[in-house]
């Protein structure tokens, strides 16, 4: 895949200025029976085309951070440079992170992510019909779902079960200055086992550092990619360069470079 350069970025004038007003953000709430609440949503979108079946669509998990993270100028930006097709984004709250982010199906989980298959649930079957009725869209161009940290396992998690539901999964690194690290190893386990070799295409940022302690997180992916190709799907893999510091802004400029790479017909 061709690599997107960095006076690509800086020329679409990612200052993030103030929003063009056709860039619109909203927010609503979505009852789930699956988890038996009301969850919040924000929903970012790009002007309306002529045909609304023309417009992507991206799940974000972990809409709790778009507005700190800049959303909406980095697609502002995006748009008015004309870099990316009709785009609608729905950043989804998260009530309880640590237990409806995750992996499902997996018995070692005892005290974390006893609600990811529940969330799961709750993307697929509520959240999906939903945004389709609300933006009157019957069949997108494509639908896609991506997380940072935690949230992006869970993307990858949601996405592997289902895939026949999207077109693309991308996971983002963790912008929070907290000093954490994502633990891989289930979600290779369970794609290890699984028999399912998905139409997916991922995306992954290019951590460096590999050997910090703060950036294991990159170990762990390095075991994703080796399942992964196993499975006869390491071409469907797209590596960008990401962010060598956890910052929400080197955040932004690696989200620019996912929604290029979202823009891409592979």
């Amino acid at each position: 895949m061709a690599k997107i350069s960095s006076f690509l970025i800086l020329s679409c004038g990612l200052l993030f200025m103030s929003c063009h007003p056709e860039i619109k953000e909203t927010r609503d709430k979505l009852y789930s029976r699956h988890l038996q609440k009301h969850i919040t949503l924000t929903i970012v979108s790009t002007p309306v085309p002529k045909d609304k079946n023309d417009f992507d669509l991206l799940l974000f998990n972990d809409g709790e951070a778009m507005n700190q993270l800049g959303v909406k100028d980095i697609i502002d930006s995006l748009n008015k440079n004309k870099l990316i097709r009709p785009l609608i984004v729905v950043g989804i709250d998260a009530f309880e992170p640590t237990q409806e982010y995750g992996v499902s199906g997996i018995p070692e989980l005892l005290s974390q992510s006893t609600l990811a298959e529940k969330y799961s649930n709750f993307v697929v079957n509520e959240l999906l019909p939903f945004v389709k009725k609300k933006s009157g869209v019957r069949k997108f161009n494509s639908v896609s779902i991506a997380g940072p940290g935690l949230a992006g396992i869970s993307a990858l998690d949601i996405a592997w079960d289902n895939w026949q539901k999207f077109d693309k999964v991308g996971y983002l690194s963790d912008p929070s200055i907290r000093k954490t690290s994502i633990d891989f190893s289930l979600l290779v386990k369970k794609i290890s086992l699984s028999r399912k070799r998905p139409r997916l295409q991922f995306w992954f940022p290019e951590i460096h550092d590999v050997k910090d302690s703060q950036r294991s997180d990159s170990t762990g992916m390095d075991k994703l990619f080796d399942v992964l190709e196993k499975k006869g799907l390491r071409q469907s893999i797209s590596q960008e360069t990401g962010a060598d510091k956890k910052s929400f802004k080197s955040f932004k400029n690696e989200f620019s470079h996912f929604l290029l790479w979202l823009n891409e017909i592979h």
